[in-house]
């Protein structure tokens, strides 16, 4: 396992990340959301942002065997960031979860 300081997205470079307080810690997200129950604000936080098929080809990845995705609605980010990787059929199993947003 390798711990990296960067998100992935769908474009290479810098986003802003939402990083939100108390019990709303588990809506951190790049996208912005507009119904947090009970928000208690959030801190911005500047990330570097890599497409994932670049990243994979970086670390000489050739192929994912179980990748799981939680967003908090950039899923079609993500997916549209490992397009080689999936039309290629080197991603075996993606797990998601879908709301409303993201569906």
């Amino acid at each position: 396992m390798k711990l990296e300081s960067l998100a992935l997205s769908d474009q290479a470079g810098t986003a802003q990340f939402k990083v939100y307080k108390g019990e709303n810690s588990h809506l951190n997200t790049l996208v912005t959301h507009t119904e947090v129950a009970s928000d208690r604000g959030f801190d911005i936080v500047n990330v570097t942002t890599q497409t994932g098929d670049t990243y994979c080809s970086d670390n000489e990845i050739r192929h994912i065997h179980f990748l799981k995705v939680d967003v908090e609605g950039a899923e079609m980010r993500v997916f549209k960031d490992f397009e080689t990787m999936l039309k290629e059929g080197r991603i075996s199993c993606i797990k998601f979860g879908a709301t409303p947003s993201n569906a």
